[in-house]
């Protein structure tokens, strides 16, 4: 009886304030050590290095960004040059999301110009499957989806009532805590929540704004023009 009345206490205090939920996600190219092998000696580097970003969770309002403290170490592969730069801009990405509201703001790097993109979430239309594992300690289920010739597979528990994840995935019953894909993977490296209300701005574009499939056709096509 006790220990069910410092529960019910504890659920009390924690529904009386609002909460701010912090992860860090690692994200890694998924390359074969016999592809990497083959790279010249100076994308080996770039290819191999994980990138680490902040996802900050209050009040359904998500930001998502490059983790501070390294985006200065980071570098990029200039083929034309034949030379790694630093700052990789590819990997520089902004993403604010409105749950509930279901749109979502973000910057998209665009070779020489970043893109204002302002749009609905993306439904995914996922598929979740009966198969499960340990994250972290967290029960997580696994669901699938192919949406834009791309298959998905993602990892999220319903131990952590957040349906959000990194980068632009979303719209599962519970928080994601990894991502596969066919070139890329996501996953949480540490998970934090605190009772505070954090107030995240939704960012102000100033220019030309873009849904994500006219972001996408203006990076296709510089693409193209650049080789």
């Amino acid at each position: 009886m006790k220990t069910l009345f410092l529960f019910l206490i504890n659920s009390l205090l924690i529904s009386a304030y609002s909460q701010t939920t912090t992860i860090e996600y690692k994200l890694q190219r998924n390359i074969s050590e016999k592809k990497l092998k083959e790279q010249p000696g100076f994308a080996k580097k770039a290819f191999s290095k994980d990138y680490f970003y902040i996802l900050t969770y209050s009040n359904d309002i998500v930001e998502y960004k490059i983790n501070d403290s390294i985006k200065d170490n980071e570098s990029y592969l200039d083929y034309e040059k034949n030379e790694v730069i630093r700052i990789d801009k590819s990997m520089q990405k902004y993403i604010y999301k409105d749950l509930k509201k279901n749109i979502t703001y973000s910057k998209l790097n665009s070779f020489d110009e970043t893109l204002n993109i302002k749009d609905s979430l993306i439904d995914r239309k996922w598929k979740i499957t009966s198969e499960t594992k340990i994250i972290n300690g967290l029960v997580c289920k696994k669901a699938i989806s192919k949406i834009f010739k791309v298959k998905t597979y993602a990892w999220f528990t319903e131990e952590i009532n957040i349906k959000t994840g990194p980068d632009l995935f979303d719209g599962l019953p519970g928080l994601i805590l990894e991502i596969n894909t066919e070139h890329l993977n996501w996953i949480a490296t540490s998970l934090k929540t605190e009772l505070k209300d954090s107030i995240i701005k939704k960012p102000e574009f100033t220019g030309k704004i873009y849904t994500f499939k006219e972001g996408k056709k203006i990076t296709k096509e510089k693409l193209l023009n650049r080789y």
